[in-house]
C-alpha cells in the first residue's frame, strides 16, 4: 500500500491519467458515429451544452482540453484532428488558449509519470526498441533539444515527455521549452482551422508551408549542431 508523500503524488498521478482517458473514451464515442475531422469535432462540441441545464458551464472546453491533453499521453487518435477542430469551434483567440492548456496538461502527466515510475513505466508500455530510444534520447535531452523536438514533424510526442522526465531536467525548464516549441504550430493550426470556415484551399494551403518551413529549419538546425560537435 502506497503512503506518505511519494504515495500521495502515485495516486494523484493515477486519477488524472484515468480521468484523461475516461474523457478521451467519452468524446470518442461521440465522434466515432462519423468521420473523425475537424468537423465533426467541432460538431461534437458544439452540441455538448446544446439543450442541457448547464449551458453557462464550459463542458464544450473541458471537454476538447481532457481529450486532446489524454491524446499527447497516449496517442490514440490524431492530436492535429483536435487542434484544427478547436479553432473551427471556438474561433482562433480561444481555440488556441484551449489547445495551449491541453498541450501543457499533457506534457506534464507524461513527465511525471516517466519521473515516477521511470524505465519500468515505459518496458510495460512500449516495445523494448521504442523504450530503448526513448532512453537514449533522454540521457542527451536537453532543454534546447525539446525545443527543437516539439518545433519538427517527427517523434511522437509523449516519446519526448518520457525522455524528459527521466533525463532529470526540471518540469518547469521542461514544461517552458515544450511550451516554446509547440507555440507556433499550433497557432497556424488553430488558425488554419479557423480559417478553413471561409476559405478551405487557404487554411490547407497555411499548413502545407509551415509544415514546409519547419523540416527545413530543422534540418538546418540539426546540420549545425553537427557541425558544431565536430569542431567541439
Amino acid at each position: 500500500m502506497l503512503r506518505g508523500p511519494a504515495g500521495t503524488r502515485s495516486r494523484t498521478i493515477a486519477i488524472v491519467v484515468a480521468l484523461l482517458i475516461v474523457g478521451a473514451g467519452l468524446v470518442a464515442v461521440r465522434l466515432m458515429s462519423g468521420a473523425l475531422r475537424p468537423q465533426s469535432v467541432r460538431d461534437a462540441l458544439t452540441s455538448l451544452s446544446a439543450g442541457t441545464p448547464l449551458e453557462a458551464f464550459p463542458i464544450a472546453p473541458i471537454a476538447l482540453i481532457t481529450i486532446l491533453a489524454a491524446i499527447l499521453v497516449v496517442p490514440i487518435f490524431p492530436a492535429i484532428v483536435f487542434q484544427v477542430g478547436s479553432g473551427l469551434a471556438f474561433g482562433p483567440a480561444w481555440g488556441l488558449v484551449y489547445t495551449l492548456v491541453a498541450d501543457v496538461l499533457g506534457a506534464s502527466v507524461g513527465y511525471l509519470l516517466a519521473q515516477r515510475w521511470g524505465a519500468q513505466l515505459l518496458h510495460r508500455w512500449l516495445s523494448p526498441s521504442t523504450a530503448s530510444a526513448v532512453e537514449r534520447m533522454a540521457a542527451r535531452l536537453s532543454w534546447k533539444g525539446v525545443i527543437l523536438l516539439r518545433l519538427l514533424p517527427g517523434p511522437a510526442y509523449p516519446l519526448v515527455s518520457f525522455a524528459a522526465g527521466l533525463s532529470g531536467m526540471s518540469l518547469g525548464r521542461y514544461l517552458l521549452a515544450s511550451f516554446l516549441g509547440v507555440l507556433p504550430s499550433l497557432i497556424l493550426l488553430v488558425i488554419s482551422g479557423d480559417i478553413a470556415t471561409r476559405a478551405p484551399l487557404v487554411g490547407v494551403l497555411i499548413v502545407v508551408v509551415f509544415v514546409g518551413s519547419l523540416t527545413l529549419v530543422g534540418h538546418l538546425l540539426r546540420r549545425t549542431a553537427k557541425t558544431s560537435e565536430a569542431e567541439g
